[in-house]
């Protein structure tokens, strides 16, 4: 396994047009001696003066242009927010030596990034499928316990997933098997009776017929092997049965009958005759195996539905004319005690296709596609995989792909060297390769741009390259898009059609030509919804479905109320919402996200109060480190991107509560206003709580949800004349019984073309409040605000409409890293 060291240390040119801070009056750039409050135009960075206090400066972000000649060059944001970076006064670049935070590398391959120290250290959170240190590790889900297939399915691990085929014989999803019922396609061929069993079916042959050497049922010839005994009988064969004929008296069973002439034993094959003393007359009595009708009549007995016959081991009986057996199931054979064992099918080296392995099981095998091999849907055998021909390369987009039986290679192009998995310009050290690029050790060594990001390792970018695989995009009324990204020709959302997505509310759309916007896309969090209170034996409420990433489990409140204990415990929102309001003393759950807003709860109780009613609050933090402390507290992050913590409400008792705080979207993502690494949904407010124990039923809130991530992208031109929506979904206030959640913040907004012309409206505001009724006091904290950046060619660039946040001076390029609050702007295709 090779070495990898990141590339942290020097910050390449990545562009050639020079940008001239606003505030350079051609002088030296004096040092900031504010206690953390850099302004965005400065070109210069002073060291920290707040005492070493790192959670306030967070301004001092990044090293300036003061060489008044590469603007471009210092577009990698410092997200080191406290570095005391002395500025460039020579011109030559030289003092430049500010280094990014860990997650700005995005080291996680498959997962969220945490920054856990200013310099080295970071913790990964894998996506589902994924494991290890940097979420580049596939799970084997097929080697879990319990198996997430059905007992009767085969399980087939992917990279970052897996997926179920249910065994021969049995159909459904994978997941969840049944039994094929084989006998309704009547599959037997002539005279044979179809049974059917758990995975497959047997054909017998029908009573008065037997297998022959061929395996097929012929007619037995029961007169030829001596059916018919009685003297005087003649037997007469016939298609699975036969008659004998009496020269004498036949009787009816059960009924004498008086014949002339010597003894004739008269009776059928059912029954057996039984002379009377007096030679002409005789009585017929059913046989073994035959019993008489009511109305007389011999009549076959069913051994096996009386359970007269039981089946030992992989058995099932078989009812005969007048008897009975017992065989063995399809794909089992006899046994020396009489049951009957598994048939290993995989000793017949034929038995699967090629390009494939047999697995046995009891009754059967499965037949496994190979790796690089997969087999559809009604076939039996298994066809190569062209992973090239996917929508996602295997390869690096620097890479040529080829496709080999079972396999694929990927060779670099051009200058570029490496596995064709991750290509790069050859290097000898970290310090020749870009901000946005690792140095790979391994044969040969290189500098590669991070997973996610395309370039030389020089220069690295978010590759938007549309496959245009599903084609042009128009919808003629409103649709809900799958999370992810979308690969299409040309885009044109007429106006009236809202797009939205669902899950984890993260959407990226990529176009090979035009993209055309006039009605509305939107990825907005939903409104705290409503949730009752506890009832006489208590109850569990849920959080908001909202559109930001995932929240965590709410917090867990215990109170004693009439001599009973009770605990109730809320579920933080699905995608992003807030914590799920619930009743009876009880602290709020946080919010979802990256930084979810505190849940609502108890701060302080009067004695009196205490004696009556046994408390506990055990509020969680928000989601994500960043998130609010539990009660009071938004999400954290500086200046508007944090979440505002509710405010307290005092009870006729003397209770203090306090609402549930806002969502905000993290302190690392409030670093990165160019949305280089950290491209995510916003984060729910925190859950309301009832104060008053008493009251059953008592309707509260749950927190507003975040705001999603959409990405659009298009090598031509990106016109918006409609409305394109991130914002934080907003909570309600309480009533004089209940406290509200708190709002989510806004999300992410990515616009690159070179080409931009907005007209309409692009919103990424946090979550407000919507006032309950009657109003009281504890009113829920608003979300903090969103993000939005455009990659855009100046030259080719209108942007007239509603921005929020605003922007900073219009189509002109900004400065890096950014203005706190504001929309950034960026050269495409960067």
């Amino acid at each position: 396994m090779s070495r990898r060291a990141l590339a942290l240390g020097v910050l390449l040119v990545l562009g050639a047009t020079a940008v001239v801070a606003a505030c350079d009056d051609g002088g030296g750039a004096a040092a900031d001696t504010s206690a953390g409050d850099a302004t965005a135009g400065d070109d210069s960075a002073a060291p920290d003066t707040g005492g070493g206090d790192d959670t306030e400066d967070s301004a001092d972000s990044g090293a300036p242009d003061v060489d008044d000649a590469d603007a471009t060059a210092d577009s990698v944001a410092d997200a080191d927010a406290d570095a005391d970076v002395p500025p460039d006064t020579d011109g030559d670049d030289a003092g430049d030596t500010a280094e990014p935070l860990p997650c700005d590398l995005a080291p996680c391959a498959h997962g969220a990034c945490a920054n856990t120290d200013a310099v080295t250290g970071f913790t990964c959170t894998c996506d589902d499928g994924w494991d290890g240190d940097r979420c580049d590790v596939d799970v084997d889900e097929c080697a879990a316990t319990p198996a997430p297939c059905d007992a009767h399915a085969s399980c087939r691990n992917t990279l970052g997933g897996y997926f179920c085929e249910c065994d021969g014989g049995w159909e459904g999803d994978g997941v969840h098997c049944v039994d094929v019922d084989e006998c309704a396609d009547t599959p037997c061929g002539g005279a044979e009776a179809c049974t059917n069993s758990d995975g497959g079916y047997a054909c017998d042959c029908e009573a008065g017929y037997r297998r022959d050497a061929d395996g097929a049922c012929v007619d037995v010839d029961e007169c030829a092997e001596g059916a018919c005994t009685g003297l005087g009988e003649t037997c007469i064969n016939g298609l699975g049965g036969f008659d004998c004929t009496h020269s004498g008296c036949y009787s009816t069973c059960g009924f004498p009958v008086s014949c002339s002439g010597p003894n004739v034993d008269e009776c059928p094959f059912t029954t057996t005759c039984t002379m009377d003393p007096d030679p002409d007359l005789r009585y017929c009595r059913c046989a073994p195996g035959w019993e008489e009708g009511e109305g007389g009549g011999c009549f076959d007995v069913d051994e096996c539905a009386r359970g007269l016959l039981a089946p030992i081991r992989y058995q099932f009986c078989v009812n005969t004319a007048g008897s009975a057996h017992l065989e063995c199931f399809v794909g089992f054979e006899p046994a020396a005690d009489g049951g009957c064992d598994d048939i290993d099918e995989c000793l017949d080296p034929s038995f699967c296709a090629a390009d494939s392995d047999c697995v046995n099981r009891e009754g059967g095998a499965n037949c496994v596609c190979r790796p690089g091999y997969a087999r559809e849907i009604g076939h039996t055998t298994c066809d190569d995989i062209d992973e090239c021909a996917a929508i996602t390369s295997p390869c690096d987009p620097h890479a040529t792909c080829a496709n080999t039986p079972g396999a694929f290679t990927c060779t670099c192009e051009g200058d570029l060297v490496g596995d064709g998995l991750r290509c790069g310009l050859p290097a000898e050290s970290a310090a020749e390769c870009g901000p946005l690029a690792e140095f790979l050790d391994d044969a040969p060594s290189r500098c590669a741009c991070l997973p996610g990001l395309v370039g030389d390792g020089h220069t690295c970018r978010v590759d938007l390259t549309s496959t245009g695989a599903e084609g042009p995009f128009e919808p003629t009324r409103n649709i809900t898009l799958a999370p992810g990204v979308h690969h299409f020709t040309t885009i044109h959302i007429p106006g009236g059609v809202v797009v939205s997505t669902r899950g984890s509310g993260v959407l990226e759309l990529r176009a090979t030509g035009d993209v055309v916007i006039e009605g509305t896309i939107s990825l907005a969090g939903q409104l705290g919804t409503p949730a009752l209170g506890p009832s006489a034996t208590g109850s569990n409420a849920t959080g908001v479905t909202g559109l930001g990433a995932r929240g965590l489990d709410g917090g867990v409140s215990t109170v004693r109320v009439g001599g009973t204990l009770r605990t109730f415990v809320a579920v933080g929102g699905r995608s992003g919402g807030g914590g799920g309001a619930f009743g009876v003393v009880a602290a709020g759950a946080s919010g979802g996200g990256y930084a979810g807003g505190g849940g609502a709860g108890l701060v302080s109780t009067t004695q009196s109060y205490a004696s009556l009613y046994l408390v506990r609050t055990n509020a969680r933090r928000g989601g994500g480190a960043d998130g609010g402390e539990g009660l009071a507290n938004g999400g954290a992050g500086p200046g508007p991107y944090a979440g505002f913590a509710g405010s307290t409400m005092t009870t006729n008792a003397g209770d203090v509560w306090v609402a549930g705080g806002g969502g905000g979207i993290g302190a690392d993502a409030a670093a990165d206003l160019q949305v280089t690494t950290t491209f995510r949904p916003g984060s729910g407010g925190g859950g309301g709580a009832n104060p008053d124990p008493t009251t059953s039923g008592t309707q509260t809130w749950s927190g507003g949800g975040g705001g999603g991530a959409l990405r659009v992208g298009s090598p031509t031109s990106i016109t918006v004349s409609g409305v394109l929506t991130v914002a934080g979904g907003a909570a309600r206030s309480g009533n004089t019984r209940s406290l509200g959640g708190g709002s989510g913040s806004g999300g992410v907004i990515y616009l690159s073309a070179p080409a931009i012309a907005v007209t309409g409206q692009l919103v990424a505001a946090g979550g407000g409040r919507l006032e309950g009724s009657p109003l009281a006091s504890g009113q829920p904290g608003d979300g903090g605000l969103g993000r939005i950046r455009l990659s855009v060619d100046p030259t080719s660039c209108e942007l007239t409409g509603a921005f929020t946040p605003p922007l900073v001076d219009g189509c002109a390029v900004t400065e890096a890293p950014g203005v706190a609050g504001h929309a950034y702007i960026g050269p495409w295709p960067d």
